[in-house]
């Protein structure tokens, strides 16, 4: 047979498959778009889908967004999943011979990485739960394993689907089979209790009441019987749980801790063989040897027991029947024993993905910690119990020092170890009736319940400061950090969650800006400061919004001529009750109030319009540069995009601009930076480094991402004509700069030797005081007439 026809083949299978799990084009159901967000949060993706094959299309079952989603095989990378069993990565689709093509690659949203695990149903490939981001990443092995982890909840799902599909029909033709003649009867009695195990399933009923209800049932249909189930630990090598309610306490309570074996009695040597055991005389069977006493305090004298097997083949644990006479299994037996253990296995299998679903979302993948969610609840709950006590409580808000270095200079899975190691140091610190969560990042919270005053917290913190400044052993590399803790207390400082938390952040702030590696306590003052930041930063708002922000120009000349070839645009704010502000009065309020895009487009409409005029004046070579922020490059959000978009479509006027950005850009620039600086350069935009020299940026990056000026830092040009030392840096900067074809532009020029030094090294341009101050747009039009 041709590979054409087995490929032809093997899709009509699937389809077959796929129509059984009756799933096309039915409603969003929770069970499902409850993996797919915990895909997204567990993978750090924005995009996810539970995708099912169809014979001609991709249809989703569960989306990123609730909105209905399909799409042809041949455009979905979906399709290529399904092709084996094991997981698809795709870390760059632009790199992928086989998708590189594709629409949503090539359009919006333009998928650049994909994680896909392929779905079963009845041994058949029916689908595959798979996370996609617009940006290439590198997926490490424990994200695969997650993802896998909530492939399997789904899988469960579909089969919990085709029982609840059995079980409805069961339950329709429960009263015409109770008619049935005596021959059908044992038939009837074994569906009316699968239908009910299944009910007890399909609505969540906990394990423990699931099983009692499964053996009562079958001891009512068949009063001869005695049943059991027992459960074996992790590691599937003791009994750790024994539901036997007609069997005698002692029976039970004596098996807890048994580990299993060949000859462990009935259900030790069926868990350990994984087969069914029989043993019609107890008192005469050489697996019973060590239990007699057992079984006549029970008064039991035949057992057969059947092993409990997950999906996976895995031992769960067993399912057993007793009898109170010698006797062997008759046929009707031996079905119910297997019906009994497979529903045991369906209800433990759906415990387990209940209980990971809740772990997963609750719990920090990496740390165990409780995330952010759950000490929302634990913080709440402690508020409650100190008002109902009239007790006290405080609140930790603690943040890694240096983190960032770690994961810059040795990778994010030294990161992820430190991460790890610092959890588990926070901890050592706390008693049992505290609590640590990891919030995100490098940032924790710790909860002091019931504390009597300062020294007791003082102590907590002090030690937990002490022991982050240990060093961590990361692998082959040791790490430093150190640790900024903000603290506050209920009731004094404030008595809901949201209060709580943003005084322990701000405490916390406020302990960095006093040289980090410390604690500091909230106070009245830093309300009133935030209450103020606040208040400012919707000034600010309304500010750009209407028009109450002005721009100064300060020039940038040749240093040769004396020419004026760019102006740098300074914005300034005219507050109507506060008078001028600059630019470090609110730079930084519009990074943390999400000001930063409307505040850059601002500039950039009022700079490019005046940008044209002034072109006009200096035969098209003249230029205004802009301040942007390094957010706007590496930020991956809709923000970014509708900025760049905005550039895109007033091409023609932006054109005579220069976008100034810190040198933070020429650290290791991602292929998402690399891509927005092409898309700036292909509107004609230049790009100019700001504050060279102050951070550790490579100079082999300049050449690469197309740099056309570098701006050294001033405190370089403030020592070039004090010390040698400053000569020697900034002739260096210069002369490979220029090697690499790219513009010098000294900042901070205020003393004639500055210049003259700066000129016999051949830079060619200069910005400072000495040359020019910040002038209005007016006064520039002027200087600019006359040059």
């Amino acid at each position: 047979m041709s590979n054409s026809k087995i490929a032809l083949l093997k899709d009509e299978v699937r389809a077959n498959a796929v129509s059984d799990l009756k799933l096309l084009d039915t409603l969003p159901e929770e069970r499902f778009d409850r993996v797919v967000r915990l895909a997204m949060a567990l993978m750090e993706m924005p995009y996810s889908f539970v995708n099912l094959v169809d014979k001609e299309r991709i249809w989703a079952k569960s989306t990123y967004d609730n909105v209905p989603y399909e799409s042809t095989r041949d455009q979905s990378i979906c399709n290529f999943a399904i092709r084996n069993t094991l997981p698809t990565v795709i870390e760059d689709t632009l790199l992928d011979d086989n998708v590189h093509h594709l629409n949503y690659v090539v359009n919006s949203p333009k998928f650049r990485c994909y994680v896909g695990i392929p779905l079963t149903y009845n041994g058949e490939i029916v689908g595959a739960l798979c996370t996609l981001d617009t940006k290439p990443c590198k997926v490490s092995a424990k994200k695969i394993q997650l993802l896998s982890d909530l492939a399997k909840i789904v899988e469960n799902e579909f089969l919990n689907v085709q029982l609840e599909h059995e079980s409805h029909g069961l339950r329709a033709q429960k009263k015409a089979w109770r008619d049935l003649s005596t021959k059908l009867q044992s038939k009837d009695q074994l569906s009316g209790l699968r239908s009910h195990a299944l009910e007890l399933v399909a609505n969540g009923t906990p394990l423990k009441s699931t099983f009692h209800a499964m053996i009562e049932g079958v001891e009512r249909e068949f009063p001869d019987m005695i049943c059991s189930i027992l459960l074996l630990d992790d590691i599937g090598e003791k009994v750790v749980r024994c539901y036997g309610p007609s069997l005698p306490d002692i029976y039970n309570k004596a098996l807890i801790g048994l580990e299993i074996g060949h000859g462990v009695g009935s259900c030790g040597t069926a868990a350990a063989l994984a087969e069914r055991v029989i043993v019609s005389d107890i008192f005469s069977h050489e697996y019973w040897a060590n239990f007699l006493p057992l079984a006549e305090q029970a008064e039991v004298k035949a057992c057969w027991s059947e092993p409990i097997l997950s999906s996976d083949g895995e031992v769960l644990g067993t399912f057993a029947i007793y009898h109170k006479e010698i006797r062997k299994p008759q046929e009707i037996e031996f079905r119910l024993i297997e019906q009994s253990a497979h529903l045991a296995s369906i209800a433990i299998e759906r415990d387990r993905a209940n209980k990971l679903i809740w772990q997963q979302a609750n719990y920090d993948a990496l740390t165990g910690l409780p995330n952010r969610e759950l000490s929302a609840v634990h913080i709440n709950v402690a508020i409650s119990n100190a008002r109902r006590n009239q007790q006290s409580f405080a609140l930790m808000f603690l943040d890694l020092d240096r983190f960032k270095e770690v994961n810059d200079t040795l990778g994010h899975d030294a990161g992820d170890l430190l991460l790890v190691e610092a959890s588990k140091r926070i901890q050592s610190c706390v008693r049992a009736s505290d609590s640590v969560a990891r919030l995100g990042g490098d940032e924790f919270v710790v909860l002091l319940n019931n504390v009597d005053g300062q020294q007791g917290v003082e102590k907590v913190a002090s030690h937990i400061l002490q022991l982050l400044t240990d060093g961590f052993q990361l692998k082959a590399e040791i790490a430093h950090i150190s640790a900024s803790i903000g603290i506050t207390f209920y009731p004094q400082d404030g008595q809901t969650l949201d209060i709580l938390m943003k005084n322990a952040d701000q405490a916390m702030y406020q302990a960095k800006e006093s040289g980090r590696d410390r604690f500091s306590y909230f106070t009245q003052e830093m309300r009133e400061e935030a209450n103020e930041r606040h208040l400012l930063s919707e000034d600010l708002r309304r500010a750009i919004k209407n028009d109450e922000l002005v721009l100064y120009y300060q020039p940038i000349v040749d240093l040769t001529s004396g020419k004026i070839m760019v102006a740098e645009a300074l914005v300034r704010w005219l507050h109507p009750t506060r008078g001028m502000l600059y630019p470090e009065d609110f730079i930084e309020l519009s990074d943390d109030s999400g000001l930063t895009f409307p505040l850059t487009q601002w500039v950039i409409n009022q700079a490019s319009k005046q940008s044209i005029e002034w072109a006009q004046l200096n035969n098209d070579s003249f230029r205004v540069s802009v301040n942007t922020s390094l957010r706007q490059y590496t930020d991956n959000g809709r923000h970014s995009e509708q900025w760049l978009h905005e550039l895109e479509t007033q091409k023609t006027n932006v054109q005579h601009l220069i976008f100034e950005v810190s040198e933070q850009l020429l650290v290791d620039p991602s292929p998402l930076v690399i891509s927005k600086i092409e898309r700036l350069k292909n509107l004609g935009i230049e790009l100019a480094i700001d504050d060279f020299g102050t951070g550790y940026s490579s100079l082999v990056h300049i050449k690469k991402l197309g740099i056309d000026y570098l701006k050294i830092d001033k405190q370089f040009i403030a020592n070039i004509a004090a010390t040698d030392d400053g000569k020697v840096l900034c002739e260096a900067i210069i002369a490979m700069t220029n090697k690499l074809g790219t513009k010098v532009v000294s900042e901070g020029i205020e003393l004639p030797q500055q210049l003259q030094i700066l000129q016999e090294f051949g830079c060619e341009l200069g910005q400072g005081y000495y040359l020019a101050y910040p002038l209005t747009a007016k006064a520039l039009t002027e200087r600019l007439t006359q040059q």
